[in-house]
């Protein structure tokens, strides 16, 4: 058996319905911005430059803090503009997380699954939406075939990197 059908095997099994349970850091997504970072703001990035991330959150909450619903209400996110504003614009509560995000956004391709935050908002923030996990990870299949590599982060809560 190869790796990548053992792999696909070992991710259905084990993140099937597993979105209701969630993890603490995902209550709202304010919070998974936090746990994302580490595949691109360690030491050295565990994902590569136009990489995927896959967000498999419930997000009962929902977007959880007032800097993103007031991205909400623009019409478009633009991450270099709003990089911009942000840097010529006095700090703001939880700024942070905004900067992380639209950093992100530079960076990789966000495909989120998530019962808390609909298809719509998921779009307005420059995301992808998905109703399954499986079809967020089909889609990565798909844009990068056999040089798909996957790292599954089980506790994210509890994630601690250590460069070798």
């Amino acid at each position: 058996m190869s790796i990548f059908k053992l792999f696909t095997f070992y991710f259905l099994l084990h993140f099937q319905d597993r979105i209701e349970g969630s993890y603490g850091a995902s209550q709202n997504f304010y919070q998974t911005i936090f746990t994302a970072g580490i595949a691109l703001l360690t030491r050295k990035p565990i994902l590569k430059k136009g990489g995927t991330i896959i967000l498999y959150v419930q997000c009962k909450e929902g977007i959880g803090s007032k800097i993103f619903q007031d991205l909400l209400s623009s019409s478009t996110v633009h991450p270099e503009q709003i990089l911009f504003s942000l840097k010529h614009s006095p700090p703001r509560i939880d700024q942070w997380s905004l900067q992380h995000f639209v950093y992100f956004l530079t960076q990789c391709h966000i495909y989120l699954v998530s019962t808390g935050i609909t298809p719509d908002e998921a779009s307005k923030m420059g995301m992808t939406p998905f109703n399954f996990l499986q079809e967020a990870f089909q889609s990565a299949k798909n844009s990068y075939g056999k040089d798909l590599k996957v790292l599954v982060v089980k506790s994210p809560d509890f994630l601690v990197p250590v460069v070798k």
